[in-house]
């Protein structure tokens, strides 16, 4: 990527980038987090605008005739870049008061564009088979979902939900490839935090996993009243204990002890007391 403007804040860099984007050309923010929401402080360099290098000479051109077309943006002491000095990068011609009425002006616009704008779709082909498997959907420079078609058949069976951080929130699954998403992921911070599926469709959940960390603690199991027939308990990721309700009244009767291999190396029959 090369670098072809230098801002003077956030939103002057989103309003270069809005241009190039309007011209066909692919452009990137660089520095955005240097610098708080509005923006209205000039930060010197620090933020930026890149292309691809075979697109830096047109962008380049783009952006000095932006700025031809805007007089006020320019000193009487100052041109525009010619010759040599047009390889580098661009750099804004805002002064200081007009650095900070755009901040207050347009910093909004661009906080919007940055995490609500427009929704955009990038389809890819990951095994070049001609079949799009994969969507990345974006809000602004924002990845805030990815759909992937794992069966080929048009339709999204597997959904990653990202916070506006670009952190893991969610996951939704159709593994049964039936057109619904029966299995739901949460996570907590970046780390797997629990799992829920509702098998039947009936809005009540069938199955349960959770963890701690990233680790799988607990694994529960409900009948079609929402009542728990099977539960295991692990500890440091392996079972070492449950419980099940062999004859379906929705109280747990026997209780069965695992080895580190999951293997059942101990049942008992609880009594009332033990259902308590």
């Amino acid at each position: 990527m090369i670098r072809i403007y230098e801002a003077a804040h956030l939103a002057d860099a989103h309003m270069v980038r809005e241009l190039l984007v309007r011209e066909g050309i692919a452009a990137h923010i660089q520095g955005e987090y240097l610098q708080g929401a509005l923006g209205e402080i000039p930060v010197s360099g620090q933020i930026g605008v890149t292309v691809a290098a075979p697109d830096a000479p047109r962008a380049r051109a783009i952006v000095l005739d932006w700025e031809r077309a805007v007089p006020e943006r320019l000193t009487d002491a100052e041109e525009a870049p010619s010759g040599a000095q047009a390889a580098a990068p661009v750099r804004s011609r805002v002064s200081l008061p007009a650095t900070f009425g755009a901040g207050l002006l347009l910093g909004a616009g661009g906080c919007w564009l940055l995490l609500v704008g427009p929704e955009q779709t990038v389809p890819a082909d990951e095994d070049d088979d001609g079949i799009v498997e994969t969507s990345y959907v974006h809000t602004g420079e924002r990845l805030r979902r990815i759909e992937i078609d794992r069966n080929g058949d048009g339709t999204p069976d597997l959904v990653h939900f990202s916070d506006w951080r670009g952190r893991p929130v969610r996951d939704t699954y159709d593994d049964d490839f039936d057109g619904r998403m029966e299995t739901r992921v949460r996570h907590r911070g970046v780390v797997w935090h629990e799992t829920t599926t509702d098998d039947d469709g009936d809005g009540r959940i069938d199955y349960r996993a959770e963890a701690t960390a990233g680790v799988l603690f607990r694994e529960t199991w409900y009948d079609h009243e929402g009542r728990e027939i099977k539960r295991i308990v692990y500890e440091g990721g392996l079972p070492v204990r449950g419980t099940f309700d062999s004859d379906g009244d929705g109280r747990p009767d026997i209780e069965r002890r695992y080895d580190a291999r999951g293997e059942i190396v101990a049942i008992r029959q609880l009594g009332a007391a033990d259902r308590r």
